[in-house]
């Protein structure tokens, strides 16, 4: 729950949405009268509710919009045919409406069907079709107005490169971290610090990957959210590594194999760059882990238990990005991948 300072908090997020929701009421109202819309004021409050935080958002409000008021008009025609105009009539409407919205779950439109519901039954005079067209104007108008002023929406693709960009050297920075302690030298980094701020990053660009996902409608704009969703699987597996490798006591050829794997995972951090490197190594490190003697004392199985966990997350780590980048389409790579870093 939010505290009453952040309620109460303006930022640059509910400015911008304020001087939004301004120009939207303003635009709406003054195309109205120039048009000669009767209850021409009205039309902001369409536009008021028509604008939401997401362009996607906003296209699903508009659709729910045009069906409701659809369904509104009719039943309003049916009062009208069966009872005529009045008070009865436009209660009979209002409950009618209301039910159903309530049934499909739109309970967001219901303010607005209820006006349309008062303008056609206020002006006490049998439906006509210039009532009926008044009323479409005004929605129509509502709609493409909040539409068009939420085309003002950021993006916010510049700060998930932002917040990638970070993370990236963060993941860079672990992965050197792992492969120093795999070869026992001092690290003056800590990993759980790392870790921590790593977790932040995620969870931030995850936020602006959702919104850049929301508003831009194109097939390939989930790119980000799945490329969040591989370094969520990347912080699990390095979080566990990090945990083997703080009872990691002694190197040895295979942990410093395994230290050559984590530099090149470190080098490979970017999506579009290659794992053949990578590959090759965590297949050395296989073999040298299967012709490994036996272990001579506690330290040393515990140690081989260490490595063999380490390896196998790693090898994890490489499935699942050869995976993200299996699955992605053409138009994602040239959209997405930053030519300085080629496949």
């Amino acid at each position: 729950m939010k505290t009453k300072k952040e309620r109460l908090c303006l930022n640059q997020d509910t400015l911008r949405l304020a001087f939004r929701l301004f120009i939207g009421v303003t635009v709406s109202i003054l195309i109205a009268t120039l048009l000669g819309v009767k209850f021409a004021a009205s039309t902001g409050i369409i536009a008021l509710l028509g604008i939401e935080t997401t362009n996607r958002d906003t296209l699903m409000t508009a659709a729910r919009r045009l069906i409701s008021f659809g369904y509104t008009v009719l039943i309003a025609l049916l009062a009208d045919r069966l009872f005529g105009i009045g008070a009865g009539p436009f209660a009979f409407t209002a409950f009618v409406v209301i039910m159903l919205s309530m049934l499909l779950g739109w309970r967001s439109t219901i303010s607005i069907n209820i006006v349309i519901a008062v303008h056609l039954f206020i002006q006490q005079q049998p439906f006509t079709g210039a009532l009926l067209l008044n009323e479409t104007k005004r929605i129509l108008i509502g709609m493409i107005v909040a539409f068009a002023v939420n085309r003002w929406l950021p993006n916010r693709e510049q700060d998930f490169l932002q917040e990638r960009s970070q993370l990236e050297e963060e993941l860079k920075h672990l992965f050197e971290l792992f492969a120093d302690r795999l070869e026992g030298l001092s690290c003056t980094e800590s990993g759980d610090a790392l870790l921590d701020s790593l977790s932040d990053h995620i969870k931030l660009g995850s936020r602006h990957a959702i919104v850049y996902a929301n508003n831009n409608l194109a097939s390939h704009a989930g790119y980000y959210m799945d490329y969040m969703n591989l370094r969520e699987t990347e912080y699990a597996l390095l979080r566990e590594i990090w945990q083997d490798l703080q009872k990691f006591r002694m190197p040895s050829a295979v942990s410093r194999q395994l230290a050559a794997c984590m530099r090149g995972l470190a080098s490979s951090v970017h999506i579009e760059h290659p794992l053949d490197t990578c590959l090759e190594n965590l297949q050395q490190v296989k073999q040298a882990l299967e012709q490994s003697p036996l272990p001579k004392s506690t330290e040393e199985f515990l140690d081989l238990t260490i490595l063999l966990s380490v390896y196998t997350q790693l090898q994890e780590i490489t499935d699942e990005k050869q995976k993200f980048v299996a699955g992605l389409t053409e138009k994602q790579q040239q959209r997405y991948w930053r030519d300085s870093h080629p496949e």
